[in-house]
């Protein structure tokens, strides 16, 4: 068994399509300690299933351009 604290699966959930909490919580038993504990081979199959998942370096600037009247060039 891996567990890893609650906490840095959410701050890691923030960067990633929105099925990897659920897919995270569906593999996971939680423990007394706040810890979500995988199965090695849960967990293998969670990291191989989204390796390929990384946040882009315009991804701050993205969250700034609101609509039709922005520009990404005005960043």
């Amino acid at each position: 068994m891996m567990c890893i604290p609650e906490q840095a699966i959410r701050e890691k959930a923030l960067k990633m399509p929105i099925a990897y909490l659920g897919d995270c919580q569906a593999a996971s038993t939680p423990n007394d300690k706040g810890e979500w504990c995988f199965d090695l081979k849960a967990y293998a199959d969670l990291a191989n299933k989204y390796s390929k998942y990384s946040v882009s370096v315009a991804d701050p600037y993205r969250r700034r351009i609101s609509g039709c009247c922005d520009r990404a060039d005005q960043y």
